[in-house]
C-alpha cells in the first residue's frame, strides 16, 4: 500500500494522450480512426487524378467544408485552453514541477520511504490480526445478541447485504472495508481494547515530512491529470460539434488536411484529392498551417 508509482511515467502518458479520446463508441478514439484514414489519403503510388472515395466517414474538403473544420479547429483550441489562464499547457506544467519536486524530495531521502514502509508494516500486520482476534470474539456475540433482540437483528441484516455486495466485487479492500463498518456500527471496540492493542503492537506511525508532502504531490497531480483528462476528451467533440461533422468525419478530415499541409511542406506532389479540394485547401493553406500548430501546441 505504500509502494510509491513512478510518477514521471504516469504523468508523461496521460499529457500525451490523444486529445480526441472520447468515452462512447460514437465518439471512438481518433487514433484507430487516423489509420484507416491514412491507408486512404496515403495509398500506394497512383495516377494524381484519381479521386478519393468520399462516405460516411471522408467528406469531401469543399471550401464550405474547410470553413466548417477551421471552424472545429478553432473551437477545439478553445477547449485546451480552459478558463482563467488554467490551458492545458499550464496544467501540464504544474504536473511536471509536481513530479519534479516529488522526485527530488525522494533524493533527498534516500532509502527513509524503505525503512518507513518495513515498520508500518509489521505494526500494521499486527495490528490487523489483534483487531481479528478481537471480532472474533465479537461475531460469536453478535450472533447471541441476534437470536434475542430484533432491532440489533434488522441493523445485521442491513449490514450483511453490503457485506455481501463487496465479496460480490471480489475486491478485498471493500470487503475488510464492509467488515470493519459492520463491526463498528454493531459492535464498537472499546477505548480498554484500542489501548491494549497500542501496547502489543504499537500505534502506526506517522509518515515523514518529507513522505507526507510527496502524498500531497501525488494528490495533487492526480487532480491536474484528471482535469487534463476531461479537457482533451471534450476537444474533439467539441470541435466536430463546431464543424457541423460528425465526430468521426472531423477526425478524418484534420488528418487528411494534415497528410495535404505535409506534402506541400515537402514538395511532395498532391494524391488523392480531388481539384476542388486541392484548390479550397491552397487558398488557406496558411490559414490552416497556423492553426494546426496553435491546436499542437494547446495539447501540452
Amino acid at each position: 500500500m505504500f509502494r510509491r508509482v513512478n510518477r514521471s511515467v504516469a504523468s508523461l502518458s496521460v499529457i500525451t494522450v490523444a486529445m480526441f479520446a472520447a468515452p462512447t463508441i460514437a465518439q471512438a478514439q481518433f487514433g484507430g480512426l487516423i489509420n484507416k484514414v491514412k491507408s486512404k489519403v496515403a495509398p500506394q503510388p497512383q495516377n494524381s487524378a484519381d479521386a478519393p472515395h468520399f462516405d460516411a466517414t471522408t467528406v469531401e474538403l469543399t471550401p464550405s467544408q474547410v470553413d466548417a473544420v477551421i471552424r472545429g479547429f478553432s473551437a477545439s483550441i478553445n477547449v485546451l485552453n480552459g478558463t482563467n489562464g488554467n490551458s492545458v499547457q499550464v496544467l501540464s506544467a504544474r504536473v511536471k514541477a509536481a513530479v519534479a519536486e516529488a522526485d527530488a524530495l525522494e533524493a533527498q531521502h534516500p532509502g527513509q520511504r524503505e525503512q518507513y514502509q518495513n515498520s508500518s508494516s509489521k505494526i500494521s500486520s499486527c495490528r490487523s490480526e489483534a483487531f481479528d482476534k478481537i471480532h472474533q470474539g465479537q461475531a460469536a456475540q453478535m450472533q447471541s445478541k441476534m437470536m434475542s433482540d430484533p432491532a440489533f437483528r434488522t441493523k445485521y441484516m442491513a449490514l450483511a447485504k453490503d457485506m455481501q455486495a463487496a465479496a460480490a466485487s471480489r475486491d478485498t479492500s471493500a470487503v475488510r472495508k464492509a467488515q470493519e463498518h459492520m463491526f463498528n456500527t454493531l459492535m464498537p471496540t472499546t477505548r480498554a481494547d484500542t489501548l491494549s492493542i497500542d501496547k502489543q503492537c504499537g500505534a502506526m506511525p506517522a509518515p515523514p515530512a518529507f513522505i507526507a508532502r510527496e502524498n500531497a504531490l501525488d494528490a495533487q497531480r492526480d487532480t491536474l491529470d484528471e482535469r487534463i483528462r476531461g479537457m482533451q476528451t471534450k476537444a474533439g467533440p467539441a470541435g466536430a460539434q463546431a464543424s457541423g461533422l460528425t465526430v468521426p468525419q472531423y477526425a478524418t478530415a484534420q488528418e487528411r488536411i494534415e497528410y495535404f499541409l505535409g506534402r506541400a511542406k515537402n514538395g511532395v506532389a498532391q494524391r488523392g484529392f480531388t481539384a476542388p479540394e486541392l484548390s479550397a485547401l491552397q487558398a488557406r493553406a496558411a490559414e490552416l498551417t497556423k492553426l494546426l500548430a496553435q491546436l499542437n501546441a494547446s495539447k501540452g
